[in-house]
């Protein structure tokens, strides 16, 4: 009796420090917040593209507008919920591809090898789910058979400032 409460014992402990474990190495991989991966990981992941064989690259670039605003209206669960709202729908409609928290208001979905209009679609679909929300998220789009990351993440980016700008919302 006693040998078996002892190893009940070191079976829980070991569990536990297994789940921490795995707890601690998803959080060096992914936002805490979004649950999608972090800005280093994209970074990382990002570095090895031409050895992953990439012969296309769409990037989608979403920025929920006023972030600030609504953290100091609402508190920042609601900002955390907004962010996760967002993450949600990124990850649900690009399935088998990567989807990046890039900064504090601003989500990458990262699309090797996808074709252009089946890069357009997911994105038309992805504004048309976003425009659903009660708060808004600009969106930039960038894609391109000559792979230059930096280059399409520029060209994204303006794409958001451009859309922000025009918004009367902002």
């Amino acid at each position: 009796q006693r040998v078996l409460s002892y190893l009940e014992g070191r079976l829980a402990t070991a569990i536990a420090r297994y789940r921490l474990k795995e707890k601690y190495e998803f959080t060096k991989t992914h936002d805490i917040i979004t649950r999608l991966w972090n800005r280093s990981s994209f970074w990382g992941w990002n570095t090895h593209w031409e050895e992953k064989g990439m012969t296309s690259l769409g990037i989608l670039m979403t920025d929920v507008v006023g972030l600030h605003k609504i953290n100091e209206e609402f508190g920042y669960a609601r900002g955390n919920d907004s962010l996760s709202q967002v993450a949600k729908i990124l990850e649900e409609l690009f399935q088998g591809y990567r989807c990046f928290r890039y900064e504090d208001d601003t989500m990458l979905a990262f699309c090797p090898n996808i074709s252009e209009p089946a890069f357009k679609t997911l994105v038309s679909l992805t504004k048309e789910r976003l425009e659903e929300l009660s708060f808004g998220v600009s969106c930039g789009m960038s894609w391109s058979e000559n792979i230059d990351v930096s280059g399409l993440l520029k060209d994204a980016e303006s794409v958001i400032t451009i859309e922000k700008s025009t918004s009367i919302d902002v």
